[in-house]
């Protein structure tokens, strides 16, 4: 995929049921990318029989304004559905199978690598070396899924399934501290932590170790 390029996108559903009043089918795209970076429209289908098993292709586009390094990772957007009601209501619709996509997003064609290491910053982890892991251990003493999505919803404004793949809750809990490493928040994911579960040693040991060992900024 190319930066600043609109590409075309096409998605073929399929569902066991379409509810009854359900007007239209809304899927959407979501990224932690910042406002401006990553593009896309909402894609919509209707026109379907309620109460029958149904099959239909949506279109639209993407665009992500931003070029990728050769050692960045891909770039990760989740999968949302959910149905328009007739009483203005939203359904949420489980996705199942491609739950999340993943882009490669080539450097600019014709803009020398220079120039893009002067217009785009370098990612720099906020993370010493080991503290990933260690994170990863506290936290999973810490908190069950519900417990984290509850936190990070209510002390970080932030949606649990935006930001973390479906798996076990040690994969939840790595995609939870990648993405605050990438977003520049580790520092206050730890802290919001360590609020809500103020008893819990092993957040407790990690919180004071990570601030003597902070990177320098």
């Amino acid at each position: 995929m190319n930066p600043y390029t609109l590409h075309s996108l096409r998605f073929q559903v399929r569902g066991n049921e379409w509810p009854e009043n359900a007007q239209r089918l809304r899927i959407e795209l979501l990224s932690t990318c910042p406002p401006g970076s990553f593009l896309s429209p909402v894609f919509e289908a209707g026109g379907q029989r309620a109460g029958a098993e149904f099959e239909t292709a949506v279109t639209g586009n993407i665009q992500i304004n931003a070029a990728q390094s050769d050692k960045a990772p891909d770039l990760a957007v989740s999968v949302r559905a959910a149905f328009n009601m007739q009483d203005g209501s939203v359904l949420e619709a489980p996705v199942v199978g491609h739950q999340q996509l993943r882009f490669r997003v080539a450097s600019s064609a014709g803009t020398s690598d220079s120039a893009r290491a002067s217009r785009l910053p370098v990612p720099r982890s906020q993370l010493a070396p080991g503290q990933f892991d260690a994170l990863q251990r506290a936290l999973l003493a810490a908190f069950k899924r519900e417990g984290l999505e509850r936190m990070l919803r209510l002390k970080m404004n932030v949606h649990l399934d935006h930001i973390a793949r479906n798996g076990s809750l040690t994969d939840l809990v790595y995609d939870v501290i990648d993405w605050a490493d990438r977003e520049g928040r580790v520092g206050e994911l730890v802290r919001v932590a360590v609020a809500s579960v103020p008893g819990n040693p092993c957040l407790q040991e990690f919180a004071t170790g990570f601030e003597r060992m902070r990177p320098c900024e």
